[in-house]
Parts: structure tokens; C-alpha cells; sequence
């Protein structure tokens, strides 16, 4: 994962993140940028068993013998499908094509 990327989703930087955040909720409340957010962290949290990102406890990632790290990517792969998310396409666009070949592979 590139240093850009990381350095934005600190843990503990929550809704502290460096984007322009006029840009971030251009079309939205506060509560709905604020939610993307968190979705975009916890999704880099997933990928990282929680050394980056923020949404679950660091010891949630050693639940299911460590294999939440995977439910937790399914889930945001769906939510990812239906929901436009800012921090997302510019961020991590690479990680939102994997979520969307997975949903979509298992909607055919």
C-alpha cells in the first residue's frame, strides 16, 4: 500500500483525514461524508488486520482465527457496488475494481 495511502488512514485519525474536505462533502451532509470515511478506513483496516484504517478494536482482527479481515471486505465490497464513495474512487480505486469483480462475479 503506498505511504499517501497510509498516511491518511492513520489509526486514530478518524475523520481528521488530509483530503480537501469541501471536496468530500460537495454533495453531502456531514453524517454521510463522515460515514464514507469511516467505510474507506475500514475497508484499509481489512487489508491490514487493523494496523491502518479504523472501525473495529485491533483485537476484532483476530476473531474467526483471523479471518474477519475477509468477512469485513465482502461486506464493504457490497456496499461499495451500490454506493458512490468519494474517498474510495480517489483513493483506493484499485481495491473498489477487486470489490466489484467479486460482487459481481457472484451476482452472474
Amino acid at each position: 500500500m503506498p505511504a499517501e495511502i497510509k498516511n491518511l488512514f492513520i489509526r486514530g485519525n478518524n475523520f481528521r483525514l488530509k483530503a480537501n474536505p469541501d471536496e468530500m462533502i460537495k454533495d453531502s451532509s456531514y453524517y454521510e461524508a463522515k460515514y464514507k470515511t469511516n467505510t474507506a478506513a475500514d475497508i484499509v483496516a481489512a487489508l491490514t488486520k487493523g494496523k491502518y484504517g479504523w472501525g473495529h478494536e485491533i483485537n476484532y482482527w483476530d476473531s474467526f482465527n483471523g479471518n474477519v479481515c475477509y468477512f469485513e471486505f465482502f461486506a464493504h465490497a457490497a456496499e461499495v457496488k451500490y454506493v458512490d464513495n468519494f474517498l474510495i474512487n480517489r483513493y483506493i480505486p484499485e481495491i473498489k475494481r477487486i470489490q466489484l469483480n467479486l460482487i459481481n462475479n457472484l451476482l452472474k
